[in-house]
């Protein structure tokens, strides 16, 4: 039997993709079948998950049990992502987290970066930074 995601997980997820893409995102629920402990790889376990897709980008969490969630996301050349940590306790935390790795991911595709620091300036020395008091 799975853990289905409650209503206010629903839309905590809703909301939290609202904010971000400015804009209602479709999404829907489902169940999979998902490895648990990579060392048993013939035991899946079934698990309720949410999913939906923008631009070039799928994206699932899966919910093991009430409080125990996991991410990833897929890119349209059929490659999937985690989001470097395996399990999160926090629907919250697992949401936002994938929504910033994605970002990050794309942006550095293109070559974007996130942050720029004295040991990635050109030339270190030429950086007229914040005034700091």
């Amino acid at each position: 039997m799975t853990t289905s995601f409650t209503s206010h997980e629903l839309a905590l997820i809703k909301t939290t993709l609202r904010e971000r893409y400015d804009r209602d995102i479709p999404f829907e629920t489902a169940e999979a079948e998902i490895c648990l402990n990579p060392d048993q790889q013939e035991n899946l376990s079934l698990c309720e998950v949410v999913t939906w897709s923008t631009e070039e980008t799928g994206f699932v969490i899966f919910k093991i049990t009430t409080q125990r969630f996991r991410a990833q996301f897929f890119t349209s050349d059929n490659k999937q992502y985690g989001v470097g940590k395996q399990e999160f306790d926090n629907l919250g935390d697992c949401l936002i987290t994938l929504l910033q790795i994605q970002s990050d991911f794309v942006r550095e595709r293109a070559g974007i970066k996130s942050s720029i620091n004295a040991f990635n300036l050109p030339d270190p020395d030429s950086y007229d930074g914040p005034l700091i008091i």
